[in-house]
């Protein structure tokens, strides 16, 4: 019989098995096709998505070696661009990318945190998306959630949660969403602290999160780096709406940097 033993997190009770990793659970279908040609809306036909066992962005990644995890939404994923045209990949680390499109915040750090339980990682590099967006767990499937957003509202493929977008929206407001962002980052850096995993945390959404000036003492907590893949924006992907490869590859160049300095002191 498989050994196991059991994860409380968020009030789940998860059975921690012995593979390496916890499966993909979000709502995307295409992270089980292994190969798809269509993802997140890019249906430009000239990429080709490849997905792992665990349903996530195929890496190559050894793990004999030690590993860096990535983890952040479609930017991070890597939408519309072939994945050596990837910031995550141009940083020449041997990782795995936990990323899907349309991720929340809450998604990012609870994923981390979960895979960091199953496997620990020399590095975490954390990307969080945009402030606005939430999980909706779905109670007839453990451990399986929705990522909602801006584009449910906008986009009549998504009929089947606009109550819960309608919902969700009717009561935000980027205070809301500024707080549950810090919440969720000062929870991944603390885990992080306390297993001695180092930590790179950046944030996309630049302008709302760092102009909100309501938090600023718990935003002092956080070792948040002052830069994002948002400041590098100078040309888009093969789908027209995402980052393109030169604006991953200055970002990369950038974030390099801090890598060396974060695994020289290791």
């Amino acid at each position: 019989m498989m050994k196991q033993n059991t994860l409380r997190l968020f009030g789940w009770q998860m059975m921690k098995q012995t593979t390496h990793f916890f499966k993909y659970t979000g709502s995307l279908q295409d992270h089980w096709k292994r190969d798809s040609v269509n993802y997140c809306g890019d249906t430009s036909g000239k990429v080709l998505y490849r997905f792992n066992e665990y349903g996530f962005r195929e890496t190559n990644c050894d793990l004999e070696k030690p590993v860096t995890f990535v983890c952040g939404c479609s930017n991070t994923f890597g939408v519309g661009l072939n994945y050596e045209d990837t910031w995550a990949y141009k940083l020449g680390l041997n990782h795995l990318n936990f990323s899907q499109g349309g991720a929340s915040n809450a998604y990012i750090a609870r994923t981390l945190i979960m895979q960091s339980e199953k496997y620990k990682p020399e590095l975490i590099i954390a990307h969080f998306s945009y402030i606005d967006r939430i999980d909706y767990l779905v109670v007839d499937k453990p451990y399986s959630s929705v990522a909602i957003g801006k584009w449910v509202l906008e986009d009549k493929n998504h009929k089947g949660i606009t109550g819960w977008a309608n919902n969700y929206y009717s009561h935000y407001s980027d205070i809301d969403g500024t707080y549950l962002t810090l919440i969720n980052m000062l929870l991944l850096q603390s885990y992080c602290q306390l297993n001695n995993i180092p930590l790179i945390l950046m944030c996309v959404d630049t302008k709302r999160f760092i102009l909100n000036t309501d938090m600023q003492n718990l935003r002092k907590m956080i070792n948040l780096q002052d830069f994002s893949l948002n400041d590098f924006n100078c040309d888009r992907a093969h789908d027209g709406r995402h980052w393109g490869e030169k604006t991953n590859t200055a970002f990369a160049n950038k974030l390099r940097m801090v890598v060396d300095e974060i695994l020289q002191t290791r």
